[in-house]
């Protein structure tokens, strides 16, 4: 018989540590599935590893809808009992019929490791809590039946709850600092009065409202008609990739399915073919039933569109991101798009699942050009090429050794090139087509500047550079500069990244020690972690 599979989408996995000061005061320390959402096992290690020694209690926790959570609460403890089995020699049995995606066995596995330490075992301890709407399962470990530390289990879920203030928003969770970190690099227009909410609200970048007297301040609520008296360009946009129309389905959580629909369109976008009716309408429609079943309930609505329509237009909003991303200005797509990217890349890894059958011509593509392996001489040769020639001959030689590391570095692919963003000209744009977390770190585009100049690039390129990044919406920008960056270039990088705009410089010396893609992908992250910390840092000083 087939298993029961439960969609971890929706739901927030979450690690929580309290420590208790010697006052009765309890401290925490948590990471979870929107923090993390790649590689949340491997985050969850890193922090038990540098403050287990010191909490006094640690809680493996799920949050979601009550039949979900049900699910996970069986397997996890059905998985318990399993390995408690086969400690006593008893023979395997049959698990509980339920299947389980890649985040729900991350999670069961951190809680095995857990139970079941080197030295000792844990006696595992449970209960559930009933939030508004949905539950929060929490397990435990303790030293035997008689350990103490349940006693601060709801403190500690107190103290959490009130920093991040769970909610549910049709059917997904969602808590404060995922919900707000789509407000990263977008500018405060202003602030305004509403009428009909009688109060105050700030207008940010891409049209969007964070009220003021709200205890949920923002859910993407974007100025409208009612507002401003006329259809803003982003306001048009939402209604011709508003299903409703052609599908007489209107989602309930409205904004909500809006954001997991950009997503959808730039997973789509990353794809080679071009979207035919017959490619896109099983994977749309798949969609539909995915974000209906965990996402968001509907309201059935008449249709008043044909559904060919409605496809051609959705077909042509994935052409115009694939141009945006080749570098192309698109005033509909915006960079409010990419701003969105830097937190809801967390979406990602459902959406190539849906797209994973049509896509895979696409996906083999880009496995054989991996297959064509990072060579040293090659490097040195275009290197040694951008030595000679005239000024624009090394100028087209040095660009090619800057897409030769980046089309090696795993994950990144070249995109564009020579893309106008305002006044200003760049050589390269890049986008991330990974699901790897260091690399989403740093965002979903990246705008390349290659310059072969015998002196050290210094403060103006950098602001050019800056200038052109605040324009586009990308996090991050990458500086090829043969001879690296002088000394108050550097200073300006440090302000710019300040200011969340990550300018990572490159030299012909650093390339020509690159031996293979790992490394390319090493010294890329590398720096990446250095300009953090530099960052990191300055702020504290």
């Amino acid at each position: 018989m087939d298993k029961q599979m439960i969609s971890s989408a929706g739901m927030l996995f979450l690690y929580l540590a309290g420590e208790v000061s010697e006052d009765g005061a309890i401290g925490i320390h948590w990471t979870d599935s929107y923090q993390r959402p790649l590689d949340f096992y491997e985050r969850v290690r890193e922090l038990r590893a540098e403050i287990s020694d010191k909490v006094d209690l640690e809680i493996f926790c799920v949050l979601g809808l009550s039949e979900k959570v049900d699910g996970i609460e069986a397997f996890v403890e059905g998985q318990i009992k399993e390995r408690v089995l086969e400690i006593c020699g008893e023979p395997g049995r049959e698990g509980k019929g339920i299947r389980t995606d890649r985040l729900e066995a991350d999670f069961n596995r951190l809680i095995q490791e857990y139970i079941f330490q080197e030295r000792n075992m844990l006696f595992p301890r449970s209960c559930r809590m009933d939030m508004e709407g949905f539950e929060m399962y929490c397990l435990w470990g303790g030293t035997d039946q008689e350990d103490d530390r349940h006693l601060w289990i709801e403190e500690t879920m107190a103290v959490w709850r009130n920093v991040e203030k769970p909610f549910l928003f049709g059917k997904q969770i969602m808590v404060q600092t995922f919900e707000l970190s789509d407000l990263e690099g977008r500018k405060i227009i202003g602030a305004l009065h509403d009428s009909e909410e009688e109060g105050w609200y700030l207008l940010i970048e891409g049209g969007m409202k964070l009220y003021l007297h709200k205890e949920i301040p923002y859910l993407r609520e974007r100025i409208g008609v009612s507002d401003a008296g006329l259809f803003t360009v982003s306001e048009i946009d939402r209604i011709t990739s508003n299903p409703v129309y052609a599908y007489g389905k209107a989602f309930q959580a409205r904004e909500l399915c809006e954001e997991w629909h950009k997503v959808f369109f730039f997973a789509a976008a990353l794809t080679e073919p071009v979207w035919d009716e017959d490619a896109f309408v099983p994977v749309y429609e798949r969609f539909l039933a995915f974000l209906e079943e965990n996402i968001s309930d509907i309201w059935e609505a008449e249709t008043i569109i044909e559904k060919k329509m409605f496809w051609s237009v959705l077909t042509g909003h994935i052409d115009e991101i694939r141009g945006y991303l080749k570098g192309e200005e698109e005033v509909a797509v915006s960079k409010d798009f990419l701003l969105l990217l830097n937190s809801r890349y967390a979406y990602l890894p459902y959406l190539h699942e849906l797209i994973k059958p049509a896509g895979d011509r696409a996906v083999k593509k880009t496995a054989d050009c991996e297959n064509h392996a990072f060579s040293p001489e090659k490097m040195r040769q275009i290197i040694e090429l951008s030595g000679t020639g005239d000024s624009f001959q090394k100028g087209v030689q040095w660009e090619a050794a800057a897409e030769y590391f980046i089309s090696h570095t795993k994950g990144l692919k070249v995109s564009g090139r020579r893309i106008h963003v305002g006044l200003q000209e760049i050589d390269l744009s890049v986008v991330n087509t990974s699901l790897d977390s260091n690399l989403w770190e740093m965002g979903a585009y990246f705008l390349t500047e290659c310059k072969n100049w015998t002196d050290k690039v210094g403060i103006p390129v950098i602001r050019a550079l800056s200038y052109s990044s605040n324009m586009k919406g990308n996090k991050t920008t990458l500086l090829f500069a043969a001879n690296g960056v002088t000394r108050d270039g550097k200073r300006e990088i440090l302000r710019a990244a300040v200011n969340r705009q990550f300018i990572l410089c490159f030299t012909k010396q650093e390339l020509l020690e690159v031996k293979n893609g790992e490394e390319c992908y090493e010294l890329l992250v590398g720096k990446w972690r250095e300009l953090k910390e530099r960052v990191e840092r300055e702020i504290m000083v």
